[in-house]
């Protein structure tokens, strides 16, 4: 989940595009730092505002009417327009996407989309129609001494200029227009009816539909109307264009004029938007992880479903509140020191305890970043977690194995020494090695073991740890240096094994069998006295 644990929450703060959420009743619920700078709100100001309080009663109205629809039929709404006033009181007007958010039981609990400020497209689009409506009426009044001027303004437009009769025939059209379609040469579109330029490609088909009602649309109501579509070309390419269709008058006659907008590039980065929204989305909801993030007081602005099932508590439980509610006072303490560290954009992993809703402890390891607004400044962070509890749980009982074990090591008789694949000491029960051997860890941790053995029994030594690793087990008996530099008799039991990292290692068990071997030593020259007598009494007979 790495790049899932940075990207979601960054990408939707540093988006230009605002990014809201809203439950059922229009109040807001999440958004991003666009829609706060749009605003002119705080975060304070805004959360759980209502849609109401920034819309007129016309807006009001067809807001309702616009989620109501999405509400109903689960389909996502888009390039729906609205206005609204931010703080200040100034009228915007804006373009939003909006989609059905559901809960982890497939519940409708809201919504979510894009929303976009196109107050300076608007303008632009009037000034744009002023400015063109002034050039027909220019055509118009002085068509015969200023036709070659206005044809040369028609025709350098950078978007695309086409007139239509009211039948649907192309009265005149731009350069810019021959170069959007780039189906047919400018000379071939002028004269031809919609109809027909609109079946030059399969695909273009169902324009045919779309043009008949806007065309009736505006015949009938004088209306400027503004949509989008997608135009197939020869080559493969699709072009979307936004379009501005009104009527105009050009001296005693009444036209169709058409401004297309190519917005192919503005439609791919939504859908790309789209899509990288919608899959981490998804990934953060369904991660195994839980996810958590913070405004920059530590109040909760996010947690998926996975961090509710973790503590025990539902989403609405959780959201708004602040963080340390959920923490003992050390862990608390805690999470103040490393939030130092988000403020200067650092990213950090630790291990963190949380209060479940039943009273248990979870444990937890934290992996956090900072989240930053578009000037790099600190917004809030979030953290993916990941439940560590039983691994805690685990390694106490390790621990308390593994004190046990040395316990029992440190108070046998015998010495335990374990080595790596190349014999070198890597543990020693020290306390008895110390008492039987002089020596402390210190000389001789990472030495072959070797080392210590008498010159005489090395070979001896060493064939015996050989066939040890190639029989799992063995037993020798060798002299091993004391520190003091005379050598004692031991009787070396030895055991290979892979560890859980698939490496060899062996444990060694050395008994001092020193008492043992003058006994023998003493029945050894007993028994040759007692030969030579035998052999003397005979030799006499």
């Amino acid at each position: 989940m790495e790049f899932s644990k940075d990207k979601f929450l960054q990408i939707i703060e540093n988006i230009k595009e605002c990014y809201f959420e809203v439950d059922l009743k229009g109040n807001i619920t999440y958004f991003n730092n666009a829609f706060c700078e749009l605003t002119g709100y705080s975060r304070e100001e805004l959360f759980g505002l209502n849609y109401k309080y920034i819309a007129d009663e016309e807006n009001q109205k067809k807001v309702f009417k616009g989620f109501n629809t999405v509400y109903k039929t689960g389909e996502p709404l888009t390039d729906f327009e609205y206005q609204f006033k931010n703080k200040s009181g100034k009228k915007l007007i804006g373009e939003t996407s909006v989609y059905l958010k559901y809960d982890s039981e497939g519940n409708k609990i809201g919504f979510y989309g894009l929303f976009r400020d196109i107050t300076k497209r608007k303008e632009e689009e009037i000034r744009f129609r002023e400015e063109l409506e002034q050039l027909v009426n220019i055509k118009t009044l002085e068509l015969r001494e200023s036709e070659e001027k206005y044809h040369q303004l028609f025709n350098k437009a950078l978007y695309s200029i086409a007139l239509f009769d009211l039948e649907g025939n192309i009265v005149d059209c731009n350069n810019a227009t021959s170069n959007l379609l780039s189906t047919h040469t400018l000379k071939e579109y002028i004269g031809k009816n919609y109809r027909e330029f609109w079946t030059y490609h399969e695909k273009d088909k169902p324009l045919i539909d779309l043009f008949n009602n806007i065309f009736t649309d505006i015949i009938k109501t004088g209306k400027t109307l503004n949509f989008e579509f997608p135009i197939h070309r020869t080559i493969g390419r699709i072009i979307w264009c936004y379009a501005t269709a009104s009527k105009i008058k050009i001296g005693k006659k009444e036209f169709i004029q058409l401004i297309l907008i190519d917005i192919s590039a503005q439609k791919e980065a939504q859908q790309r938007l789209k899509e990288s929204e919608e899959k981490y989305r998804s990934l953060v909801e369904n991660a195994h992880e839980g996810v958590w993030a913070l405004d920059e007081n530590d109040d909760t602005i996010f947690v998926n479903p996975k961090i509710c099932k973790m503590l025990g508590y539902t989403k609405d439980e959780i959201m708004g509140k602040n963080l340390h509610l959920f923490l003992e006072a050390p862990m608390s303490e805690l999470i103040n020191s490393y939030r130092k560290r988000r403020e200067k954009g650092l990213k950090d992993t630790y291990e963190l305890e949380f209060m479940k809703k039943d009273g248990t402890i979870l444990s937890a390891s934290i992996n956090a970043a900072s989240i930053l607004n578009g000037n790099g400044e600190f917004k809030g962070s979030f953290a993916y977690i990941t439940d560590i509890t039983n691994r805690k749980i685990a390694e106490q009982k390790l621990k308390e194995s593994e004190e046990m074990y040395r316990l029992l090591a440190e108070n046998i008789h015998d010495i335990i020494v374990g080595l790596d694949k190349k014999f070198q000491i890597e543990y020693i029960n020290e306390e008895v090695v110390k008492k039987v051997l002089g020596t402390a860890k210190k000389y001789v941790l990472g030495k072959n073991v070797l080392d210590f053995v008498h010159p005489d029994d090395k070979a001896v030594g060493l064939n015996s740890l050989v066939k040890g690793i190639k029989d799992k087990e063995g037993i020798m008996e060798v002299r091993i240096r004391h520190q003091k530099g005379h050598y004692i008799w031991f009787e070396v039991k030895g055991k290979a094994f892979l560890n859980n990292k698939g490496e060899l290692k062996g444990i060694l068990i050395a008994r001092n069998i020193t008492e043992r071997k003058h006994a023998e030593e003493k029945l050894r020259e007993s028994e040759e006295q007692y030969r030579t007598l035998v052999e003397t009494m005979t030799d006499g007979l």
